[in-house]
């Protein structure tokens, strides 16, 4: 009787996890409601990438959102998304060294910016668009017509520039290496669109947010790649920087030089930092004086992609990287919001509106 139970209990939960999934194409506006963005980047080297979206008002996933509207894929590797007001969003897709622009309210093609190399990651200031690319730089484009962008400037950066963030008109860009090993990033002034500092910080720098002071973190993984140790490999380091002085106020080692944890971002508070390491979402209290290593939620599979959404974390399970893969929705105290049946290899998310 009590493993009938336990059965019955399980299938009640499995089922509670379990969202309508959409095919066709959604009702205009759709996606300038409140919900989350799901950038899955697609088969390396082969396939496409695919975007799908969790609307919240009717609890369900609209899937493959690019192709569903505009009936051609989006190409390989879908790497990240922006948006602007919620009226424009630009795709990057990184193999296929482009950018794609749709309007929001239905995901309709507006236009596609060409001949970027291996563009990474966009943010936005002072009326310019900012691309990390893997020729070293970040591109500027102006925003007078935010369609048709217009190529300003390239700023030098490190190798391999990828996760960005913007402080009062400072543009942090982490150089992770590319296809080797960095450990700098690159600040940059958006008024003038020019080379600050290269700040040298500890290897392979994969995630960047701010807090509610206004302090700068930085998740630094150390060489080397889990699961393959080396001899060469270095443990990471979680730096808390001073965004105006530039000076680590804050660094904090991890124990093993063989185990990176990868990604970082923040609740919306700016008082608790989030992490990947070991198959767990951990936790890190920014006026801690220590690492604190809490592990919030565990998963029995790799985990990947990382965010936030409102008070909520956001995490991806690649699963085996040829199929489907899965979203976790996990509450501050570590439960299971959602579990959603995504794209192949969900890497990213972006809110639709802000937190």
């Amino acid at each position: 009787m009590g493993k009938e139970c336990l059965l019955f209990f399980s299938l009640i939960v499995l089922l509670s996890s379990c969202h309508p999934e959409k095919t066709q194409p959604a009702p205009e506006s759709v996606f300038q409601e409140p919900g989350f963005f799901i950038v899955n980047e697609g088969p390396f080297q082969s396939g496409t990438g695919t975007i799908d979206f969790f609307h919240e008002a009717d609890d369900s996933l609209i899937s493959s959102i690019f192709q569903l509207k505009n009936h051609f894929p989006l190409g390989n590797i879908v790497q990240s998304v922006f948006s602007i007001d919620g009226r424009y969003m630009y795709i990057v897709v990184n193999n296929a060294n482009k950018i794609e622009v749709v309007n929001q309210q239905d995901f309709a093609s507006l236009n596609t910016i060409e001949h970027i190399p291996y563009p990474r990651y966009i943010l936005t200031d002072a009326g310019k668009l900012y691309v990390s690319a893997w020729d070293n730089s970040v591109k500027v484009f102006a925003l007078e017509d935010s369609v048709h962008l217009s190529l300003k400037k390239e700023i030098p950066a490190g190798t391999g520039p990828e996760k960005m963030w913007i402080e009062n008109h400072t543009l942090w860009v982490l150089n992770q290496g590319g296809f080797d090993i960095d450990s700098t990033v690159s600040i940059m002034d958006t008024g003038e669109d020019v080379l600050v500092k290269n700040l040298s910080v500890y290897p392979k720098p994969t995630g960047i947010v701010s807090d509610y002071k206004g302090r700068i973190w930085i998740m630094c993984s150390g060489r080397g790649w889990n699961g393959i140790p080396q001899e060469d490999d270095s443990e990471a380091h979680l730096l808390g920087i001073d965004a105006v002085s530039y000076e680590v106020e804050v660094d904090l080692a991890f124990p093993d030089k063989h185990l990176h944890p990868v990604n970082l971002t923040v609740n919306r508070q700016g008082n608790i930092l989030y992490y990947i390491y070991q198959e767990c979402v951990m936790s890190q209290d920014v006026d801690a004086d220590s690492l604190q290593m809490k592990c919030c939620w565990k998963s029995s599979h790799g985990l990947y992609g990382l965010g936030a959404y409102k008070n909520d974390i956001l995490v991806s399970d690649p699963v085996d990287y040829n199929q489907r893969g899965r979203v976790y929705r996990i509450s501050e105290s570590g439960e299971i919001v959602d579990s959603l049946h995504c794209g192949i290899i969900p890497g990213n998310f972006f809110s639709s509106h802000k937190n």
